[in-house]
């Protein structure tokens, strides 16, 4: 007799003999005599009936070994019927011996129950789920067990956590099983996390009644925070100013649905562009033949700046070939520029204070027919029509 761990008949190495476990024969010898008897397992789980006469005979498990449930029962060398792993007591039966014959190996595989599934229900305080140091354990809380040992059969207990919420389900036999807390602990918050769908929907349901919290934990991309809006229960939002967005206060009755707790955001999809061009008529209209003013190498590109409501601007990039712009970071300076006023195509003076460096250098502009001179407090401008005699133009 012993623990087959694995329930496969076979006693396999490691797998330990069960002593002191009463085994019974029963049967007729060949004259028709009845024969009885009754012995002990050994320290290894062994039996014997020695000293019979030739006869038909059955061996018995007749009681269940403690902490154990009943596995397969194996017919030895000789043959024999034995009863299914539903069946107790376990027995083989028909084990025919003749003169000087010897029956071994007629095996009572039991399954150990010395499993064991343990636990603890507590307080997470700050929803971890680590048992940290300072969190205490919530005492009286129903757990219960279900599923199927190895042998197919249902198996189902229930226990209540101890002062310090801690449970266990012992001597259990090898099988799968499920651990349920059926009922959440009085004064204690359901955590849940759910996707928005195709159409920014969501839903929490089969909720038991209490007060819950919502909360957009992370701030969707390409978006500023915008309006949290309560349900149809009420609650209390989080301003535009905070996030993570959340709103606390949800108070659920039986079956009560609260809808259209909403979470606005604000989208970054708007631009502001335009376009710097040389207006030779000064109408302010951008007619057939009047050209960006940025691209050609005869003309400095012009940096144009962005400003946002609130602390802080930017500061935009040169002006691009067709007179389009681009934004570029504030990089602290300001400084002026003029053009040669008798240029038809010059615009008049201008001077930036947005803060920022021009959007060219000394190298740039050595590469362009437009120049400045960057000496402190003036600034000149040389420019050189093909045809004209020479000589400087100062602003």
């Amino acid at each position: 007799m012993w623990l087959d761990a694995n329930n496969n008949g076979v006693v396999d190495a490691g797998e330990e003999g069960i002593a002191n476990i009463t085994v019974r024969l029963s049967g007729t010898d060949v004259t028709g005599k009845p024969v009885t008897a009754e012995v002990q397992t050994d320290a290894e789980g062994r039996y014997s009936f020695d000293k019979l006469a030739p006869g038909t005979y059955v061996v018995t498990e007749p009681t269940q070994p403690a902490d154990t449930l009943n596995g397969q029962t194996v017919a030895g060398s000789t043959g024999g019927t034995v009863t299914p792993v539903t069946s107790v007591p376990s027995q083989i039966e028909g084990i025919v011996l003749g003169a000087n014959q010897h029956s071994t190996d007629n095996n009572f595989g039991e399954i150990p129950q010395n499993s064991l599934i343990s636990g603890r229900v507590w307080l997470d305080s700050n929803n971890n789920g680590v048992v940290d140091a300072d969190e205490a354990g919530i005492a009286g809380v129903t757990v219960r067990l279900s599923g199927t040992d190895s042998t197919g059969a249902p198996v189902t207990a229930e226990v209540q956590t101890d002062a310090e919420g801690r449970y266990s389900f012992d001597k259990l036999a090898p099988g799968t099983y499920v651990v349920t807390e059926p009922t959440q602990p009085a004064d204690t918050l359901v955590t849940a996390e759910v996707q928005t769908d195709a159409e920014g929907r969501y839903s929490f349901d089969k909720l038991a009644p209490g007060t819950y919290v919502v909360t957009e934990p992370t701030q969707p991309a390409d978006t500023l925070n915008g309006q949290t809006v309560a349900g149809s229960t009420g609650g209390t939002a989080t301003p535009v100013t905070s996030v993570p967005s959340q709103i606390e206060g949800i108070v659920l009755g039986a079956n009560q649905h609260s809808t259209d707790n909403n979470f606005g955001e604000i989208p970054y999809i708007s631009s502001i562009s335009g376009r710097v061009w040389l207006d030779a008529n000064n109408n302010g209209v951008v007619d057939a033949g009047e050209e960006g003013d940025g691209g050609s190498a005869d003309r400095c590109r012009r940096p144009l700046q962005l400003r946002q409501a609130g602390p802080g601007h930017l500061c935009g990039d040169r002006a691009d070939a067709a007179g389009g712009y681009v934004e570029r970071p504030d990089r602290g300076r300001q400084h002026g520029w003029r053009r040669d006023p008798g240029d038809e195509r010059a615009i008049a003076d201008r001077r930036h204070r947005a803060g920022c460096e021009p959007a060219f250098d000394r190298q740039q502009l050595r590469r362009t027919a437009c120049r400045l001179d960057l000496r402190p407090r003036i600034q000149r401008q040389q420019r050189r029509w093909p045809g004209e005699s020479g000589g400087d133009r100062h602003p």
